[in-house]
């Protein structure tokens, strides 16, 4: 009888850690605030990870301008960073980068990259980097990025803690 209440109180400890980092996970879907951001989407179909599409952003690289006043020894692999985002004709923008969660405005929390400066340029990811879709969905992404005239846009859902999670992709016209 102990042997099994022992075996049922570690089957629900472990799924209530996997609960746990599920919930965690997509936490930023239900209660973070949306913003749109331009999104140059690449390489949408993997035999080894489905159907997907690889998103890179302009924040995913930060420019000497962005990270002004962060001492370049402060910024070692898989440091967290929080890059100040600002609306800017209906999207967002990188306004600047801090080690410490801004106490106002949107800011999104990501590590530097293992690769951590690339041409001068910090390296950061946020966890949104990669988009699964159903495979006509993928097909229809592929075509949408060798289209010119459209632009893609990812639609984020940012928590208070700066965790973001990737809602939606879409398409709107160029300007």
């Amino acid at each position: 009888m102990k042997k099994l209440l022992f075996l049922v109180a570690a089957a629900g400890l472990q799924l209530a850690i996997i609960g746990g980092l599920f919930a965690r996970a997509r936490m930023p879907l239900v209660v973070g605030e949306e913003i749109r951001v331009a999104v140059r989407p690449v390489d949408p179909r993997s035999l080894f990870r489905g159907n997907y599409a690889e998103l890179t952003y302009d924040f995913g690289s930060l420019g000497p301008d962005l990270l002004d006043g962060i001492p370049q020894k402060m910024l070692g692999r898989g440091q967290v960073i929080y890059v100040q985002m600002e609306e800017n004709d209906g999207l967002w923008e990188a306004t600047g980068a801090s080690l410490e969660q801004p106490e106002e405005g949107i800011s999104l929390r990501g590590r530097t990259d293992h690769r951590r400066w690339w041409n001068g340029h910090l390296r950061v990811h946020y966890g949104i980097e990669a988009w699964f879709a159903a495979k006509h969905d993928a097909i229809a992404l592929e075509e949408q990025v060798r289209d010119r005239s459209v632009q893609t846009i990812a639609v984020l859902k940012v928590a208070p803690g700066g965790r973001v999670a990737l809602a939606d992709i879409e398409a709107r016209p160029r300007r």
